[in-house]
């Protein structure tokens, strides 16, 4: 299931849970449920995927290639440092 649907359905699962414990139908509880609602899929396939990368790709050296990353993240940087904040 695609994670865009995933979230949407989740939230609606908690929310749904959440009425029927008798919790307050609040901002408070929304935005809770909804970034658990984000999480718990991230965190599914995070699992899912390491667990069936292992199986088939064994441990390798780790690299890191500084030069790119810095050539890279540097623009984005500084486009982001000069926009307005609001």
């Amino acid at each position: 299931m695609p994670t865009y649907l995933a979230r949407q359905f989740l939230l609606t699962v908690l929310l749904g849970a959440a009425y029927l414990a008798g919790l307050p139908l609040d901002a408070v509880t929304a935005i809770t449920l909804a970034c658990i609602g984000t999480w718990l899929p991230v965190l599914a396939q995070l699992f899912v995927l390491n667990r069936r990368l292992d199986n088939q790709i064994g441990p390798g050296p780790k690299a890191y290639q500084v030069k790119y990353w810095m050539a890279t993240a540097l623009p984005i940087l500084m486009a982001e440092g000069f926009l307005p904040s609001c």
